[in-house]
């Protein structure tokens, strides 16, 4: 995520449950940055929509005054990545800076949706101190091949969410701190493969296995 930061994109794709929501929060808690987290629906597969949300947000974060006057110039433009350049654009100089862009579910979006458009347009709008982050169960459409092509978006992908065994045994520890040595941490890390809700369920389902117990019997 740091090196997120110092270009003008991130995607993290990865299944429901993989931390991909978690990993963002407790990166922004650690961070200095002002951040806006905005959360994708099925509603903005269309531009017009999804504009109409975002210049919602902005207003409420940085005050109707200083919310882009673009979105006035809404029609037949609103689904092209040059009108969605010109808006991010403006957006992005009323923050403060260094400035994360949040979009969260953009799973929910149809593949071929307008939407796509308007985030191309976002990127192309990203300052040297403004990052776009894109958390998804997928990877990220053909669209988006020309900023991972040339260095402009960083991927982060399942292989790296997913719990190693040590990670998966700190993770049980962090659960039940008093039980991790009666926990038979292989089989649920081989059960699950590193998937951090599925380690949590079998963790708290776990019987004691009486192999690992460091108690007298």
């Amino acid at each position: 995520l740091d090196e997120a930061v110092s270009i003008p994109g991130m995607w993290i794709s990865g299944p429901a449950g993989s931390g991909k929501t978690s990993l963002v929060e407790s990166y922004l808690k650690a961070s200095t940055s002002k951040y806006v987290w905005y959360r994708i629906n099925p509603t903005d597969n269309e531009a017009l929509s999804f504009f109409q949300q975002i210049q919602k947000c902005a207003e409420k974060a940085i005050g109707p005054e200083n919310a882009p006057s673009t979105l006035d110039e809404l029609g037949e433009s609103v689904g092209t990545v040059a009108f969605s350049r010109q808006y991010f654009a403006e957006l992005y100089s009323q923050f403060p800076k260094p400035l994360i862009l949040i979009f969260d579910n953009v799973d929910k979006a149809e593949p071929d949706a307008e939407l796509f458009a308007a985030l191309s347009g976002a990127m192309d709008a990203a300052t040297d101190r403004t990052s776009l982050f894109f958390l998804s169960r997928w990877e990220p459409p053909k669209r988006f091949a020309r900023y991972y092509a040339s260095n402009q978006l960083a991927l982060l992908g399942w292989n790296d969410l997913r719990f190693t065994p040590d990670e998966t045994e700190d993770f049980i520890e962090w659960i039940h701190p008093a039980q991790t040595t009666r926990i038979d941490v292989d089989a649920i890390h081989s059960t699950t493969g590193g998937w951090a809700v599925g380690i949590q369920i079998l963790a708290n389902a776990s019987p004691i296995d009486p192999k690992r117990s460091s108690e007298p019997d």
